[in-house]
């Protein structure tokens, strides 16, 4: 009967009764977390006092906006735009305030006025690629040279009006499609021309003319030889690539599904 006897053990004090059955004595601590907080433990960032935002002062602006004049270099019409041979835009620029007395209240009217400050040159001009230069040939060029209906299907009067879309556009071979209406002739009448044959035509006509103009002096063919290269156009790779793209492009959802399906079994 002694086995279970512990000599340590405490007998139960007769104030637990109370403690349990009267709930009304216990009371609920009145102290902050903050200060039964370890005194050398560091105080969270919520615990921190947090500065009042000082009211920011107002500086006085030292700049203001003007309506000036400025030249832009980069725009076609800006060599033919006068006798002067300059074409002069206005638009609002931030400029440093003037003394008090002589800033005046500008206002939309004043910037479509012809008066107004000269900006100078625009300096974003500087940042517009340069367009590329479409070449060009005479008509003895062409009929020496160029002169090949029958083999490519292209005659005078629809080359010279590819050269002129590709001039009027920059070399854009995607507007230039766009804009592409020619009516053909008695003769041979207009073809479908799709983007690849546009290129091919150009640079197939440079490539002559190139190779015309070099002549047999051997610094002229080494020169022309590597601008050969550059205007260069592989037209049954191109051909191949937009059709590969167009494929892609018309997918079904369920054949994209079942190729990501395939493409996940294969990795």
């Amino acid at each position: 009967m002694w086995n279970n006897y512990n000599s340590l053990a405490t007998p139960p004090s007769t104030n637990d009764s109370i403690h349990l059955h009267n709930t009304s004595a216990v009371k609920h601590p009145t102290k902050h977390l903050s200060d039964i907080a370890h005194p050398y433990s560091a105080p969270t960032l919520s615990l921190l006092p947090f500065p009042k935002p000082r009211a920011a002062e107002k500086e006085e602006q030292k700049w203001t906006w003007r309506p000036q004049r400025f030249s832009n270099s980069a725009r076609e019409d800006y060599r033919r735009a006068g006798s002067d041979g300059s074409l002069k835009l206005r638009h609002w620029a931030k400029v440093p305030k003037r003394a008090p007395g002589e800033d005046e209240e500008m206002t939309p009217n004043d910037a479509n006025s012809s008066e107004g400050e000269d900006d100078g040159p625009y300096p974003f001009a500087k940042y517009t690629p340069d367009n590329p230069i479409i070449q060009s040939y005479t008509e003895e060029e062409y009929i020496k040279f160029l002169e090949d209906s029958a083999e490519s299907g292209w005659t005078k009067s629809e080359t010279d009006y590819l050269f002129s879309l590709l001039k009027e556009y920059s070399g854009r071979f995607y507007i230039v499609l766009d804009r592409y209406e020619y009516a053909g002739t008695e003769e041979q009448p207009s073809a479908k021309r799709k983007i690849e044959d546009l290129k091919a035509r150009y640079y197939s006509v440079v490539r002559k003319l190139i190779r015309a103009r070099a002549g047999d002096d051997p610094e002229q063919i080494k020169a022309g030889e590597s601008l050969i290269l550059q205007y260069g156009f592989d037209y049954v790779g191109e051909k191949a690539r937009r059709e590969h793209i167009s494929s892609l492009w018309d997918r079904t959802p369920q054949q994209i599904a079942e190729e990501t399906l395939l493409y996940t079994e294969l990795l």
